[in-house]
């Protein structure tokens, strides 16, 4: 089932997690529809192109940096690099 409505910021922070750890390094490389569960790929890359009209102009000329900004604005910076760490940790965890 598909949800409908608003979004919540628990759902905006599926989003951009889905794009931090995907691996697309392009938009169109994004699997929308499986970005944040009960919401469709239409939704999902709606949702996308609307918060990056509330990034910076200079942060959207690039996906790496726009989805980069996005989760800045959602974690802050400490908790940016936390979870980069832990990413880094559990990359190596795995390739052992």
């Amino acid at each position: 089932m598909v949800a409908r409505g608003e979004w919540d910021p628990k759902e905006d922070r599926l989003l951009v997690r889905a794009l931090l750890t995907g691996g697309a390094a392009e938009e169109h490389e994004v699997d929308w529809g499986a970005a944040v569960p009960g919401r469709s790929e239409a939704q999902a890359l709606k949702r996308w192109r609307l918060m990056l009209k509330a990034l910076a102009p200079e942060c959207r000329g690039s996906f790496g940096a726009a989805v980069q900004e996005a989760a800045h604005r959602i974690w802050g910076a400490a908790r940016m690099a936390a979870a980069a760490e832990a990413a880094g940790q559990q990359d190596k965890g795995t390739a052992e």
